[in-house]
């Protein structure tokens, strides 16, 4: 058979308009969904990186809190235990010797737990002398242990009269309590969550 010069052959023709307009709409579908997942992923691990962070200040907090507790002063065997304990804030006697990465001093001190009119729970912190001290006033310390803290809830586990064991919104008792718990919210649309933090004191007192 002789095909016509003016004829091109069946199948070697090229891409039709709509053909060519049909392969343009796929491709700008398939970069579409590929930006969109980039976008996603970035959203995805900032927010995981974001998470990360704040899990690591509430864990490294949570170590603070039960540390300063469990170094409680219990007082001696003929004076009580310098302690306030109410429902929104503790002030009690500690030992910062161990330093806590180098957030807070070294040594007793006179501590006091809340969380201030920013949001943050704060540890404010006075170098403590069991005698009269001659010298300059110590220059008191602040530490922020965390922040977007709308409030915090201590209890006390105690006896109430005549009652059995039970948690106590307030402390005052002549010795310190055996276990204290704390209660952290936060602020709203923040998405984080702490589990109570429930730290065990040393009820020995000292002998002198």
């Amino acid at each position: 058979m002789i095909v016509p010069e003016n004829q091109a052959p069946a199948g070697d023709g090229g891409f039709t308009l709509l053909e060519l307009l049909v392969a343009l709409v796929v491709f700008g579908f398939v970069l579409a969904g590929i930006a969109g997942g980039v976008q996603f992923g970035l959203r995805a691990g900032d927010m995981q990186a974001r998470r990360i962070a704040a899990d690591s200040d509430l864990s490294a907090a949570d170590r603070i809190l039960r540390r300063l507790i469990a170094e409680m002063d219990p007082g001696t065997l003929t004076e009580a235990p310098e302690i306030a304990g109410r429902a929104g804030s503790l002030g009690f006697i500690t030992d910062l010797g161990f330093a806590a990465a180098g957030r807070l001093g070294n040594g007793e001190a006179e501590v006091g737990l809340g969380v201030d009119e920013g949001h943050r729970l704060v540890l404010h912190w006075t170098p403590y002398r069991h005698a009269i001290n001659l010298g300059p006033v110590p220059v008191p310390g602040v530490s922020v242990l965390l922040e977007g803290v709308d409030r915090v809830q201590f209890s006390y586990w105690g006896h109430a009269e005549g009652g059995s064991g039970q948690w106590l919104s307030a402390w005052t008792e002549k010795e310190i309590p055996p276990l204290v718990r704390i209660r952290l919210t936060f602020i709203p649309g923040k998405g984080q969550a702490w589990p109570d933090i429930v730290a065990a004191t040393a009820r020995v007192a000292r002998s002198s």
